[in-house]
């Protein structure tokens, strides 16, 4: 596993960050932004709000640094409780007005409690990424046409939730194949990526290059999917339960593979719960649009070196992490340089070529680091500690492809 050398300040206070989290610091962690997206919808209380609000972010930072649940439940957490912090609870902490939502197109199951404050707090939070239906944020929503349509919608992300869990089961199989005790281990074990990669060049007959961008597919898609998996599991159960209608619940990536230019992957195609997010801190730097563009993608690099501070609670390299995406930024601006002054946008297969090139050539250390410690093999989770809840497992052993769920069990010890 390479070594990931923490900063002097960050080793000073080790001993601190060696200790559980205290619950009650994780409660305030989610307590903290919820009731200030509870008081936000009440008359005079900005000045509580605003004594609030520092005491969720101190909150938040003390569980990201200390929280110890496992690698995957640790980072899920440091992410809910920065976006509630950080976002929803910094923007309603100092809002002067409360949020103005505009009519639903249809009418919800249990309105008395779409109605009551406490459920908009709740929703506040979950909308922060995109404040679907909140003015000014977004525009009123257009009722979806046809008969049965929450029924429809509701079975639509139920599909696609099994889909997506396959799809992410299948990406994320092969490294537990082949090297379930370390790439492939959720323990998060890792190795020397670049090592790996020679040899299974040798092995395969292949060269290293075409191994790398395997193992890049691999990445891109399982936390693609990974995902999608949560969006529609949670649109399913707002809308099943009659909760939300089926319109709050959009798709959240549109043909990703078929982006034609880096604007039009990451601006359209990608998923946005971040988007409302990225723009609330870049908001000083809006006065230009390059620097703008730059500064999204700067804290894009920021948000994921936070998020995955708990997988192994030590700061990761961010030279790969800035690589990728301030490189990400300045190829948006060129862009939208060459549309200026050709009068032509990126587009069409060249653009698609181009898109993808510049998204494989810039992650590659992103890429490597992310094998390298263990983080993408941790990804897998439950379904390596248990092979038996693994449809993948279970179809390519009936197949004669694969080994046993026992014998991918055994493999780990």
């Amino acid at each position: 596993m390479p070594q990931m050398i923490p900063s002097d300040w960050l080793t000073s206070i080790q001993p601190h960050l060696e200790r559980q989290t205290p619950i009650w610091v994780t409660f305030l962690a989610f307590s903290v932004p919820y009731s200030i997206c509870y008081l936000v919808h009440l008359p005079n209380t900005r000045l509580l709000r605003m004594g609030l609000w520092p005491i969720g972010i101190m909150a938040f930072m003390w569980t990201t640094l200390t929280i110890r649940i496992g690698l995957v439940h640790s980072m899920r957490v440091g992410l809910t409780t920065m976006m509630f912090n950080i976002g929803a609870g910094t923007r309603w902490a100092f809002s002067p007005t409360p949020p103005r939502y505009h009519p639903l197109p249809r009418q919800v199951l249990w309105p008395r409690l779409r109605r009551s404050t406490a459920f908009k707090a709740f929703d506040l939070l979950l909308n922060e990424s995109r404040h679907v239906n909140i003015a000014p944020f977004s525009g009123p929503l257009k009722r979806f046409p046809g008969r049965y349509v929450p029924l429809r919608r509701a079975l639509t992300h139920w599909l696609f939730f099994i889909l997506n869990t396959m799809v992410f089961d299948l990406a994320s199989y092969p490294a537990f194949l082949l090297a379930p005790k370390s790439f492939g281990s959720p323990n998060g074990v890792g190795g020397d990526y670049h090592q790996w990669c020679e040899t299974l060049s040798k092995q395969w007959g292949v060269p290293a290059f075409a191994v790398n961008m395997f193992w890049t597919l691999c990445l891109f898609v399982q936390e693609t999917a990974g995902f999608v998996v949560v969006w529609d599991a949670i649109a399913f159960l707002g809308i099943a339960t009659g909760v939300y209608i089926p319109e709050e619940w959009p798709r959240l990536t549109v043909n990703i593979f078929r982006a034609t230019s880096l604007n039009d992957l990451w601006g359209k195609r990608w998923h946005q719960t971040n988007r409302d997010f990225y723009l609330l801190l870049a908001k000083p730097f809006a006065f230009n649009r390059p620097l703008h563009i730059l500064t999204i993608f700067f804290i894009s690099a920021l948000y994921h070196l936070v998020t995955y501070y708990p997988v192994h609670h030590t700061i990761y390299p961010a030279w790969p992490y800035l690589l990728f995406y301030l490189g990400q930024g300045v190829c948006c601006i060129l862009e939208r340089g060459y549309y200026k002054y050709t009068g032509r946008k990126v587009s069409g297969f060249s653009g698609m070529i181009w898109t993808w090139a510049t998204v494989f050539v810039l992650s590659r250390p992103m890429v490597a680091h992310e094998w390298s410690s263990g983080w993408a093999g941790a990804m897998r989770d439950s379904l390596a500690k248990d092979p038996n809840s693994s449809p993948i497992v279970q179809i390519f052993h009936r197949l004669g492809l694969g080994p046993s769920p026992e014998q991918m069990k055994a493999s780990m010890i």
